[in-house]
């Protein structure tokens, strides 16, 4: 390459040249963010300069051959922007994700462009997450191992053979998400749950990784890639249209998206590197850049984060029931759940896990909020979950309900739910992830992931709350004087009422104690 005026470029100048260009992308990320951008938008602007500047590398770097050679160059190979790169759903300082497709016969030179165009992105302080591979390489890893299979979901050409990358994408989606779809998605299932355990397996976890962390971006990638082998589609949208996620859902996929890469890209610039941890000082300064105001009962980056949990909530309870809707089971299990199934009361089935409704007899016989109570209480006497399809309906039902003074029938109903445990903390958790918890009551809504900043506290007030009710449902089967004295409470759906109230007064100008013990009185009333 040569300078504007003509002289030989050294290398040390061009590394120059190189690095103002990728710190220019930084930093046009950072202006568009401070000017309302979303964080999707700034994403999809920062991979598009980053896929330009590698192409133009590559040009040069395919530009020092002969014009034949560099015909032959773009007839046998390609560039593929793979995994984050291809969603174009990066941050500033993330891998970018290329794969360089050849194939065997194709020009050496290939190669030696491939390694000069990798040492230039590094000299530019872009990291790459690349590989080079002929089509036969590129199936044969596909099919061995699953996180490769993920990066190619949405793989995208930004050079070359389209001939080539067609026919060789065409391969991969007819050998690895049709023909192994199973396989496919049930290892994605079992790296993602490997993901959360070691990143965090409880969406309020005060510091959470927004990438890795349960309800953090990787768990809208697994829709993504589930969606692509179940549905042949990622697009959140496209998943929409053809009934795989409700309108509500995609919507709310859509903003937490949106909120969530706003974040990173924010976590990246302030630390100049890779940082997808939302550190306590990070919480603080972002609250402060974003001019978030107080309240008389909340600090600017407990509004903050009241807000994130929600975005990621949102995200870990849509890709939980899509995950259970199409995580496959063995055909022996599948059996022993279909002969272990059950009708109850004339209208339930029940199996050993779930509890279900049949389609046609939904609207009919869980339509108000004494149906689902029942429900609900039908699920505790036999120890089982709702149905991801019975509890998708449920969520519809309680979003379309007002609020409104309760019934006896619901008030004895809900008091009997909280009186049988065995499955109860898991059962308060889905109701409370329904929405009919705040229905029935309505100071649960102000406590929904509410955070107090502080070191005293290793949850939001919410994730706190139904973990008492965990804590106290263990104490049925402890040998010990604590379990002895749970056991012979005769009235448990007061305790348990008391625990799902204990710290509702939290987030007021006033002592929590003194407002708790109003709410309480409140609720005690209703």
């Amino acid at each position: 390459m040569t300078a504007t005026s003509g002289t030989p470029e050294d290398s040390a100048a061009r590394i120059i040249r190189l690095r103002q260009q990728v710190d220019a992308m930084r930093e046009t990320v950072h202006k568009r963010l401070d000017q309302n951008c979303t964080g999707i938008q700034a994403a999809a602007g920062l991979a598009q300069a980053t896929e330009q500047f590698v192409i133009d590398r590559w040009n040069e770097a395919v530009d020092q051959h002969a014009i034949n050679l560099r015909s032959a160059l773009e007839q046998s190979g390609a560039l593929i922007v793979v995994g984050g790169s291809g969603r174009g759903d990066v941050a500033p300082y993330s891998d970018v994700d290329l794969l360089f497709l050849h194939i065997s016969e194709g020009p050496q030179q290939f190669e030696s462009c491939v390694a000069q165009v990798v040492r230039d992105c590094w000299d530019a302080g872009l990291k790459l997450g690349h590989s080079v591979r002929t089509p036969q390489d590129l199936l044969r890893t596909a099919k061995a191992d699953p996180q490769f299979a993920t990066t190619l979901v949405e793989a995208r050409r930004i050079w070359g053979s389209a001939e080539l990358v067609d026919r060789t994408l065409r391969q991969y989606r007819n050998a690895v998400l049709r023909s192994r779809r199973r396989q496919f998605i049930d290892a994605c299932i079992a790296e993602r749950d490997k993901e959360r355990v070691a990143h965090g397996a409880t969406v309020q976890q005060l510091e959470p990784d927004v990438k890795r962390s349960l309800g953090g971006l990787r768990d809208l990638h697994l829709i993504r890639w589930i969606g692509a082998a179940r549905y042949g589609t990622s697009n959140i949208d496209s998943l929409k249209l053809q009934g795989a996620l409700s309108p509500t859902d995609a919507l709310r996929l859509t903003l937490a998206h949106e909120y969530i890469t706003a974040v990173r890209i924010r976590l990246h610039l302030a630390a100049g590197r890779p940082q997808d941890v939302l550190t306590r000082d990070d919480q603080l300064r972002i609250a402060e850049q974003r001019g978030i105001p107080g309240t008389a009962g909340q600090r600017p980056v407990e509004r903050f984060m009241q807000e994130y949990f929600q975005h990621s909530m949102a995200i870990a309870e849509i890709a939980a029931r899509f995950v259970q809707r199409h995580r496959q089971q063995p055909v022996a299990q599948r059996l022993y759940h279909f002969v272990m199934n059950h009708r109850v009361d004339e209208v339930y089935r029940v199996g050993p896990e779930f509890i279900d409704l049949p389609r046609s007899l939904r609207s009919r016989h869980c339509s108000t909020l004494e149906d689902i109570l029942r429900l609900y209480v039908t699920a505790g006497l036999h120890c089982v979950d709702l149905s991801p399809a019975l509890t998708e309906h449920v969520k519809t039902v309680a979003r379309n309900m007002p609020d409104a003074q309760l019934s006896a029938e619901a008030s004895r109903l809900f008091l009997e739910f909280l009186s049988t445990p065995g499955h109860l903390a898991i059962l308060v958790r889905s109701l409370y992830d329904t929405g009919v918890l705040e229905l029935v009551l309505p100071v649960m809504r102000h406590v929904r992931c509410l955070l107090q900043f502080n070191q005293y506290h290793s949850y939001t007030v919410d994730e706190h709350t139904l973990r008492t009710i965990d804590a106290a449902e263990s104490f049925l089967a402890t040998d010990t004087p604590l379990g002895q004295a749970y056991r012979e409470i005769p009235h448990k759906e007061l305790l348990h009422l008391a625990l799902l109230l204990h710290d509702a007064g939290k987030g007021y100008e006033e002592d929590h104690s003194e407002v708790g013990r109003r709410l309480a009185w409140d609720a005690a009333v209703r």
